[in-house]
């Protein structure tokens, strides 16, 4: 077969120095299908990376990924594809999985969720369980503080009552022996938190 083509272009050379003219020798162009072109040497045929081309159609909150001969949009993370809008529409995880995310409550955000904790606790470290808080750091109390779990409770040391308003003040009498009758004069105290005590005279 090379034989053949040797003699074939001294042939075609004999017959162009003849005729005082020039040749080329042309390869057969390849026709690559959609998605594809060939190569430099124009040999086989490559894929086309759309994504990275920009040749895709994804919208912006969509992720591109590229395939062979085509290409297919994804959507993010915290977003699902709506087969009658083709859109990416935000998943609501706290309604999707009810109770398995967070330990008291949770708020959808756009493609993700935030948990929070009830009155008395504090979310943890991994931003999903919540933990109590220890009110009593923080002094509520007149005189004697309890941390309760989500809560607290006060309590007065004897000689006092716990005001039933407010559930934190301490009340009680002081009293002492005066003049020169050496009577007893009592006055009330009011022990209130995070304050001095506040004495009031009683008549």
């Amino acid at each position: 077969m090379s034989v053949q083509l040797s003699q074939a272009h001294a042939n075609l050379h004999s017959i162009a120095s003849t005729l005082s003219v020039s040749y080329t020798c042309q390869r057969n162009l390849i026709q690559c299908g959609r998605g594809f072109h060939a190569n430099s040497e124009g040999e086989r045929c490559v894929d086309i990376d759309e994504c990275e081309t920009g040749l895709h159609r994804c919208q912006e909150d969509q992720h591109c990924r590229n395939t062979l001969g085509a290409h297919r949009c994804d959507c993010k993370i915290g977003y699902e594809h709506n087969q009658h809008t083709h859109l990416c529409m935000d998943v609501n995880e706290c309604w999707r999985f009810p109770g398995r995310l967070c330990a008291h409550e949770c708020r959808n955000t756009p493609g993700s969720y935030h948990c929070s904790c009830s009155a008395g606790f504090k979310l943890a470290v991994d931003s999903r369980s919540c933990e109590d808080v220890d009110e009593c750091t923080d002094s509520p109390c007149g005189q004697e503080c309890a941390n309760t779990y989500g809560s607290f409770r006060c309590y007065c040391q004897p000689g006092y009552v716990l005001n039933e308003f407010d559930r934190t003040t301490c009340e009680g009498q002081a009293c002492l022996l005066q003049g020169s009758k050496r009577q007893w004069h009592c006055r009330l105290v009011m022990v209130l938190p995070h304050r001095d005590s506040l004495a009031l005279n009683a008549h």
